[in-house]
């Protein structure tokens, strides 16, 4: 999945916040977006430790030493931090090896795939319908990680030279 596939309106703010700093340089506040996520931190910072990975190819070992680093770098609200810790924990429950590349684009978006048919079942089943069904259950903490791991990724792909909107 490429950067450019993202649409904007999974971005939120951050979509504006790392355009402006990928052109200055300046540092963040870990200001929440619509969806409560944040990416604080500098902007270089962030940019180094983001570098280091590819989101498309990463172990799980490796996905837990980017969070941690993400973390002491003031780049993660403890919500983000806690989302990335229960998908390194949800990669361990389905098998993957600790040092197994996986994207986690592609986890994710099969992952939420298969919640959605389950919800569909759900709804089928519910005698009021989808009034009767909790979606944010079902959904909630899957759109949580994928719209944060999508943010990562644009951010990852931001250049000086290339404004995010021209990216995204």
């Amino acid at each position: 999945m490429s950067v450019a596939s993202i649409p904007q309106s999974v971005l939120g703010s951050l979509g504006s916040i790392a355009a402006g700093n990928a052109i200055s340089g300046a540092s963040t506040s870990a200001a929440p977006d619509a969806s409560g996520s944040s990416l604080g931190g500098s902007s270089a910072q962030v940019h180094s430790i983001l570098a280091a990975y590819n989101l498309e190819e990463i172990s799980p070992s490796e996905l837990s030493t980017m969070t941690q680093q993400l973390q002491q770098a003031g780049a993660l609200s403890p919500a983000d931090f806690a989302d990335l810790t229960q998908l390194r924990s949800q990669l361990d429950s389905e098998g993957t090896q600790p040092e197994e590349p996986v994207n986690l684009l592609d986890f994710l978006n099969d992952k939420l795939s298969t919640q959605k048919k389950q919800l569909n079942t759900a709804v089928q089943k519910s005698p009021n319908g989808a009034a009767g069904v909790n979606t944010d259950a079902y959904l909630g903490q899957t759109v949580r990680q994928l719209s944060l791991v999508q943010k990562l990724a644009t951010v990852q792909g931001a250049t000086g030279n290339d404004p995010l909107d021209e990216v995204a």
